[in-house]
């Protein structure tokens, strides 16, 4: 029987649960949860770039006020500086600090850790072929036609529910 879209969101949020909470376990030791890593993460990634906090709520799809208070928690721990953009005096730079660039090391190998957990018996191939499938459902989910256009009736059901 093919999944339903119930199934795939089960799966999909059973995945990011799972995965969000072997992350925070193996953050803890560093004082950091799971957000705060992947905002470390992504810093790291992007050293020479400016990043912002408005960028990290488009990457990583988390709002305003948790992109907010993960960044007041890692300025308050050391990890990040912020500080205002020339360009945008409403918006802060992020940058990491020395205590920051030192917990990169840990951070690569926590989040290493999960992947290779994650891929445990999976081959590469069936792994790239899964990445390739999740591209598209999300491409699809996001695309032209997410709005309901593409919905049979125009979508009416899902612009304007039935009481």
């Amino acid at each position: 029987m093919p999944a339903s879209i119930r199934d795939i969101w089960t799966l999909a949020s059973t995945l990011a649960r799972a995965a969000q909470q072997r992350v925070n376990a193996l953050l803890k030791p560093l004082g950091l949860g799971s957000a705060e890593g992947t905002i470390l993460l992504h810093l790291m990634v992007a050293r020479d770039e400016v990043v912002s906090q408005e960028h990290l709520v488009g990457l990583l799809g988390i709002d305003k006020a948790a992109i907010s208070r993960a960044v007041d928690s890692l300025a308050a721990k050391g990890y990040v500086t912020r500080q205002r953009r020339a360009d945008d005096k409403r918006a802060y730079r992020l940058t990491l600090t020395e205590k920051g660039l030192a917990a990169i090391p840990a951070l690569e190998g926590i989040f290493d850790h999960v992947y290779m957990a994650a891929t445990r018996g999976i081959p590469p191939a069936d792994f790239d072929a899964m990445m390739g499938l999740l591209s598209r459902i999300a491409g699809n989910l996001s695309g032209p036609d997410a709005d309901g256009a593409g919905a049979p009736d125009g979508g009416a059901d899902l612009k304007n529910p039935a009481p």
